[in-house]
């Protein structure tokens, strides 16, 4: 095993950085002469004064508009109360202790970064943190050179490539960062087969490369496509927000015409790159999406039937929404400019509780542990099922909203997504309940 597929979610490297970090703090006080009583005295108060101004900047006038746990502050405060204790006690210390001081300090901060990214895993190992986002990434040439020499060859690559690539929005006018491709093994030999696609959104904030850094679609996909004789769906992970802290919530809006760029820009880029290797057809597209991208794929599905008939909603919300909690005079007023009939135009609780969409399959799953998605999920269930939408629904016990669970999520769904894509059989069972039955 190399350094950098060291995971840092799991086993010996998060327990020695929190032990380092910890050790940072403990280390940081001057035991002799009893400096440390005065360090405490002075630190605990300053740490917890800075924590709170903290809290109420961003709880009290919600300058950052995503939750996150409390747990974070005790985390920003161990960081701060070292700083203070280094601050307070360097007169005291000696040419060591001062030396480590700032050693200390950095040791803390990188604990708290590995306690926060254990909660959602968004650096999963080592090589994602320093900018690693794929497994087997190849440039577009390269992806172009390789696929002519497998056909030339007749012998099929051990693992699928995923491609770094821009895919311009000539008709919507949506300015978007670089999106990530991921082509099956089977697409690079087979000069005839038609490959179905699906199209996976992210959330808010994020970037493209979350689904395969953090969520690991393309491990994911391999593994399938080894079962399958090379075959699985084409990923596309295109960029709907534009920006790493954007929200669309994939509506044409003021923030762009991301919708546009979703239905059209995108699925034209596929068929005119990777035809005919990558279905022509509009029934060979599904979408599926994480967090905001979650209500995004039902959104689309709904409302773009004929295109994605095929959806997969992983710990959505109910309605798009400018911030955590649905807030629909705030997203009327954000996206619609302040057109409530737009709003319930792009409201799935609004389309399924008015509407019949036979034809239709939508996967939803979410973890018990994170409340509003779950509370989310068990409205759109039922309204999926009276709308005669053929819904699969699964809740993972004790799962949160990150993506450890997005990652599982993808696995059990790839399955079902890929067998109503007509790629590949039916699969034996699925994890989800399905209505009607799978």
């Amino acid at each position: 095993m190399s350094i950098g597929s060291l995971s840092l979610i799991s086993g010996p490297t998060p327990v020695v950085i929190i032990v380092l970090g910890t050790a940072g703090v403990l280390l940081s006080l001057r035991y002799h002469q009893r400096v440390w009583r005065r360090q405490l005295l002075w630190g605990l108060p300053i740490a917890g004064a800075l924590v709170g101004l903290a809290a109420i900047l961003v709880d009290g006038l919600a300058l950052i508009p995503y939750q996150f746990p409390n747990s974070y502050y005790l985390w920003f405060g161990l960081i701060l109360l070292t700083v203070v204790l280094a601050v307070v006690g360097w007169t005291r210390f000696r040419w060591w202790h001062r030396i480590f001081a700032p050693i200390a300090v950095a040791l803390t901060a990188i604990m708290g970064f590995t306690l926060v990214n254990q909660e959602y895993g968004y650096y999963p190992t080592i090589d994602a943190l320093f900018g690693k986002n794929a497994q087997h990434q190849v440039s577009p040439d390269e992806a172009d050179k390789a696929r002519q020499s497998d056909q030339n060859s007749g012998v099929m690559p051990k693992q699928g490539s995923t491609v770094q690539i821009a895919i311009p929005g000539p008709i919507s006018g949506f300015q978007a960062r670089a999106g990530y491709v991921w082509l099956p093994p089977a697409w690079f030999v087979d000069k005839t087969k038609t490959f179905p696609v699906i199209e996976m959104l992210f959330g808010s904030p994020g970037d493209p490369a979350d689904w395969t850094r953090g969520a690991l679609a393309d491990q994911t996909a391999n593994s399938f496509a080894a079962q399958h004789d090379g075959e699985a769906p084409i990923l596309v992970m295109p960029d709907e927000n534009g920006s790493a802290t954007g929200d669309t919530e994939c509506v044409n809006s003021p923030l762009g015409q991301a919708e546009t760029y979703l239905t059209q820009d995108v699925p034209n880029f596929v068929r005119a790159n990777y035809e005919p290797k990558a279905a022509a057809t509009p029934a060979a597209f599904a979408v599926a999406g994480l967090s905001a991208g979650g209500m995004c794929a039902n959104m689309l599905a709904l409302r773009h039937p004929d295109l994605f008939p095929i959806y997969a909603d992983f710990s959505g919300l109910t309605s798009p929404t400018p911030s955590e909690r649905v807030d629909p005079a705030a997203a009327a007023r954000v996206f619609f400019g302040g057109s409530t009939e737009q709003y319930l135009a792009h409201d799935p609780l609004h389309l399924m509780s008015t509407m019949s969409f036979p034809g239709l399959s939508g996967w939803y799953d979410v973890g018990t542990a994170d409340s509003e998605s779950l509370a989310a999920q068990r409205q759109l269930v039922p309204l999926a099922q009276r709308a005669a939408i053929d819904t699969c629904a699964h809740e993972a016990s004790g799962a949160g909203h990150d993506f450890q669970f997005w990652t599982q999520a993808f696995i059990d769904s790839l399955p079902w997504i890929s067998y109503k894509l007509s790629l590949t059989p039916k699969p034996a069972s699925v994890i989800a309940t399905c209505t009607p039955p799978f």
